[in-house]
């Protein structure tokens, strides 16, 4: 649990984000604004932190809203990149976007928007929680600009294909800045662990649901409800393969509904159906 948890959303944690930004940063080139004021949050349409030098923009984005509440956060943040593009046209603009965590729903439309932006070297958005924020915004106070360059941090964003949930952020942030931080390496290691053997379970939780359910509602009867369900997984691993090439990942719900729009106005089928 980091110091930001425990914060007001509505009067502290912009507030206390912001002057941590300022120390961290201010040494290193960069001017920090909050857009909101000692007791109010930022106002609806503008950035809550921004921080900026002569040739880059980068969008701080802070919130406590967590899972599918956090949908309606990805277009306000992306309204606001585009808008301090528009801006700065001249200057190279990106968003770090600050949560409890960061929930799966917005970990798939932050990697669509970046992949559908590869082609430029700016507009990416990082994803950090609040621990991670917090880790990385103490390395950048207490160490020199030279120490850590700020050519360094805003390489973070060239390494958008890896952002895929919060631990792999996480080993970014270590394998980029802090290859040398042990303690860190064994805290990621730890976290991948749990995160492995959780992801295990409920595998096989979900798998044994899947083949009941293909049963009780007459989709599959005995072996054909096994043999589906093997076949759902090679999809699954085939779309995880895809993503981390950079391709979107079409077996998840928003993709699905995208997909039979696609179909709708096509009128043909297609082989993920």
């Amino acid at each position: 649990m980091s110091k930001y948890d425990g914060l007001d959303a509505r009067s502290k944690l912009e507030q206390t984000v912001a002057g941590d930004l300022e120390r961290a940063f201010e040494k290193r080139g960069f001017e920090i604004h909050h857009n909101g004021t000692e007791s109010t949050n930022a106002p609806g349409g503008l950035p809550d932190i921004e921080a900026w030098d002569d040739r880059h923009h980068i969008n701080v984005e802070v919130t406590k809203t967590t899972r599918a509440g956090a949908d309606r956060e990805y277009l306000a943040i992306k309204d606001h990149l585009d808008r301090s593009k528009q801006s700065h046209p001249g200057k190279k603009c990106f968003v770090w976007y600050v949560s409890p965590e960061t929930h799966y729903r917005m970990i798939n439309a932050i990697r669509e928007h970046n992949i559908t932006r590869k082609d430029v070297s700016d507009l990416k958005i990082m994803p950090l929680t609040f621990s991670s924020f917090e880790l990385l915004i103490n390395k950048f106070i207490e160490s020199t600009k030279d120490e850590v360059r700020k050519e360094q941090i805003l390489s973070l964003f060239s390494e958008y294909l890896q952002f895929v949930d919060d631990e792999r952020v996480l080993k970014v942030l270590h394998d980029k800045l802090f290859p040398q931080d042990a303690d860190l390496k064994r805290e990621i290691e730890m976290r991948e662990e749990n995160k492995h053997q959780k992801t295990i379970e409920d595998l096989i939780s979900d798998l044994t649901k899947l083949e009941q359910d293909l049963r009780d509602y007459r989709i599959a009867l005995a072996t054909d409800a096994i043999r589906n369900v093997i076949l759902l997984v090679f999809i699954k691993l085939y779309e995880e393969k895809r993503e981390h090439a950079g391709e979107v990942n079409r077996l998840t719900k928003d993709s699905f509904i995208r997909f039979q729009d696609i179909v709708q106005q096509r009128r043909k089928k297609r082989a993920i159906q």
